[in-house]
């Protein structure tokens, strides 16, 4: 359930696209860091002061985000399962994973990765 918290907070801030990157693979190093953003005044280059949300240890965020929208997942290290959203569903996804090996970055800025791919299924 906190996972799933977490994820709904990250989402909430991905859709500033205060992110300096469009698109990053899952990094387990990012585990609990802290994400912050702005209402008014996040651009690329400063994200802002407002604490949106922060990753639990070890656990990695992959992004896709443009001026549009984003796709998002996130993954544990040591464990089998993805999770995915996007700014164009209300569903959560989810993904059978190897353990310890990161899940790249969503291909495009919405849920076609989660819809249309075939290991994705909806919770």
């Amino acid at each position: 359930m906190r996972k799933i918290i977490i994820l709904n907070i990250v989402a909430l801030f991905v859709a500033s696209a205060a992110f300096a990157e469009t698109s990053q693979d899952v990094k387990f190093d990012d585990g609990g860091k802290t994400l912050y953003g702005s209402l008014t005044t996040a651009t690329k280059g400063d994200a802002g002061t407002m604490a949106i949300g922060k990753l639990s240890n070890k656990v990695g965020l992959a992004i896709n985000c443009d001026k549009d929208g984003y796709a998002l997942i996130t993954q544990h290290s040591g464990g089998i399962k993805a999770y995915g959203t996007s700014h164009d569903s209300t569903s959560i996804f989810v993904k059978d994973v190897t353990k310890g090996e990161a899940e790249g970055a969503p291909s495009a800025a919405d849920s076609t990765d989660f819809v249309t791919g075939t290991d994705w299924k909806s919770l």
